[in-house]
């Protein structure tokens, strides 16, 4: 009997089929003997087949209608959401291998669910999350929206999502939004939305269009990240990036910024003269303060009618957008010369300030450019405003710089940069005792001697000097094996800040120039920032070395630093030495060097001797050496 129960469904209502319509076959003749009239047969044969049917009916509705109710049942309760009930058994039939796929579809159903509810919860926890009708009518929040904006459900649903649009969004964002997701697109973007306290969020913002099964849009979701606090981290670190920090103006970046994001302004830079002599002499803290409180001047004279800006260093910058020439050019030449009226009151200090000022009104590209070159030309011709103008020729000026930077670079790297060397001369025995080693540049046909007064400035602005120099001083070594002579070489304060190449020179001097190298220090270039120069000295001495001020006169003479750098030698300028016949002032100034040279030690150079006359005035005022093509022209060899 278990056997036949496990086959399949089918074949078990076929079964029950064929037993339930054999019945009436087999007891027809048994039929005919209780009922010899044909009524009472066919009677009793309705009867049997009556209940052969019930009994079928009864059958098939315990082995097959009965579950299936169970699985219709359990459908319907799934659906309302209410726990499934046992299914009845039978073994393992078409019916129960339908219960238990069921039951597995339920069960992965149920898993699934419980997935989507903990994404959604996990979307939840960490997204603000709205839900609207086609309208944009709020159908639901999340409590992070209401925690984020400060309504509540009460005061949220229902009304429209502008309810936290905020004023700075323009209009025309929202119109692409409506017509992104109306065509059934995803639309994202950054949105800055408004609380009810009226305060700002940021927020990351993904809105997605959810369609139904005839593929209409039902209704909108929309799921928000708040990242007001990394946009406002950015905002900061923005600013930092844009703010000089000294003074708390815009700095350079801001500045370009301003100058390409808008139409070409007027620019005017504002520099102050000589400030790196306040740091130098009082320390960078006190140059720190001045700068600062300049920056407070400049921005009380200025009274907020341009854009103000520390560009660099001591140079600062305003510009005018949509303003005329004159007035801008008359506003900063006033705003220059006020800043010069006053001294400047840091601490107990009292600074009183120069500045150049340069005005551009060139195409933005350009504009920066031109103003510096301005700026630079000002300074060059003692002048302290200028407006640039392509009539002033500076591009040409820049354009043969640049030239000349090319040509030492090639130069240096095909060693065509050499020492030419010019006699000093004893005045009293004539003999030629020194020689002053001077850098040429060899031209590229090997012919032409070039004079450093082309390619100076361009080794300093293309930062070949140091290189320049310690080619020179390195052929002057090289030389001492071809002389019994002194050598003199130049050497500027940009030299002697360099470690490596101030240690390379001493290095040389003790190791092959002791007693035969002179340093020629640049007087002109503001030797009274002595402590660091003194102490080279000292070093340079030690070495076996002898130092000399070069163009003792000009500049910033000062006697008293001399004697506390413990020269050997003043070589006094050139313009100076060439005009002692004529300007009585100049011969004084000379008479008095001379004789402060004699009275402390030190032995005098003059420079520039062109001829007979100028001799014999040098020889007269004891003059120990003269240099110059009367004496001697420069040559590619000692002696030559």
């Amino acid at each position: 009997m278990r056997a036949l129960f496990n086959l399949p469904i089918r074949v078990q209502i076929l079964l029950l089929i064929l037993t339930v319509g054999a019945i009436p076959f087999l007891a027809n003749k048994w039929l005919l003997n209780l009922a010899p009239d044909a009524l009472s047969h066919a009677l009793l044969l309705g009867g049997v087949v009556l209940l052969s049917l019930v009994l079928f009916m009864a059958i098939l509705n315990r082995r097959f209608f009965k579950r299936m109710a169970q699985i219709v049942d359990n459908v319907q309760r799934r659906a309302e959401g209410e726990e499934i009930l046992p299914i009845e058994s039978r073994g393992n039939d078409e019916i129960d291998q339908l219960s238990h796929a069921f039951l597995e579809l339920d069960h992965a159903v149920t898993l699934n669910m419980k997935n989507l509810q903990e994404y959604q919860r996990a979307l939840d926890e960490s997204n603000i999350v709205t839900r609207s009708d086609l309208k944009g009518r709020i159908t639901y929040a999340n409590d992070r929206f209401y925690q984020a904006t400060g309504y509540t459900p009460q005061e949220a649903i229902g009304q429209p999502h502008n309810l936290v649009r905020h004023p700075d969004e323009p209009a025309w964002r929202f119109k692409e939004l409506w017509e992104t997701i109306q065509a059934k697109k995803t639309w994202r973007g950054i949105l800055k939305n408004r609380k009810k306290n009226g305060d700002y969020y940021i927020v990351d913002i993904t809105i997605l269009p959810i369609l139904d099964k005839h593929n209409e849009i039902a209704e909108y979701i929309a799921i928000r990240h708040d990242i007001t606090e990394l946009f406002d981290t950015k905002e900061a670190l923005k600013k930092q990036a844009r703010t000089d920090t000294l003074t708390g103006l815009g700095n350079r970046n801001h500045l370009i910024e301003q100058i390409h994001d808008h139409e070409p302004p007027a620019l005017a830079l504002i520099d102050i003269d000589r400030f790196n002599e306040i740091n130098d002499f009082y320390g960078h803290h006190v140059g720190d303060m001045v700068l600062e409180e300049f920056s407070h001047r400049l921005q009380e004279l200025n009274a907020e009618r341009f854009e103000l800006f520390r560009y660099h260093g001591d140079r600062f910058a305003l510009i005018a957008h949509q303003t005329e020439a004159e007035p801008f050019k008359e506003a900063i030449a006033t705003l220059s010369d006020a800043l010069s009226e006053e001294p400047l009151q840091v601490g107990l200090k009292r600074f009183t300030i120069q500045t150049t000022a340069g005005v551009c009104f060139e195409p933005a590209f350009t504009l920066l450019s031109s103003a510096e070159m301005a700026i630079r030309y000002a300074k060059k011709e003692k002048q302290n405003f200028i407006v640039y103008s392509k009539s002033l020729g500076l591009e040409k000026v820049y354009e043969e710089n640049i030239r000349w930077a090319e040509r030492l670079t090639l130069a240096l790297k095909q060693g065509r940069i050499v020492p030419y060397f010019q006699p000093i001369v004893n005045t009293t025995t004539g003999a030629v005792e020194k020689y002053e080693a001077l850098a040429r540049m060899i031209g590229e046909d090997e012919q032409e001697i070039i004079s450093p007064f082309f390619f100076i400035d361009a080794a300093k602005r293309s930062k070949q000097y140091l290189t320049l120099t310690r080619t020179i001083f390195d052929a002057v070594i090289a030389q001492l094996e071809q002389t019994d002579a002194q050598i003199s070489v130049n050497l500027s304060l940009e030299d002697l800040a360099c470690e490596e190449l101030s240690a390379h020179i001493l290095e040389q001097i003790a190791a092959k120039g002791r007693d035969r190298i002179v340093l020629e220090l640049v007087e002109s270039e503001g030797i009274e920032n002595f402590e660091d120069v003194s102490q080279f000295i000292t070093r340079a001495k030690e070495a076996g070395a002898e130092v000399a001020i070069d163009d003792f006169g000009t500049g910033y003479s000062n006697f008293s630093y001399l004697l506390k750098l413990n020269a050997d030698y003043i070589k006094i300028d050139g313009s100076l030495i060439k005009v002692l016949g004529s300007d009585p002032s100049a011969r004084s100034v000379v008479e008095t060097i001379v004789r402060f040279a004699h009275q402390n030690g030190l032995k005098t150079v003059a420079e520039f001797v062109a001829d007979e006359r100028i001799l014999a005035e040098i020889k007269a005022l004891g003059i120990g050496y003269g240099q110059g093509f009367y004496l001697g022209k420069p040559a590619p060899k000692p002696g030559a």
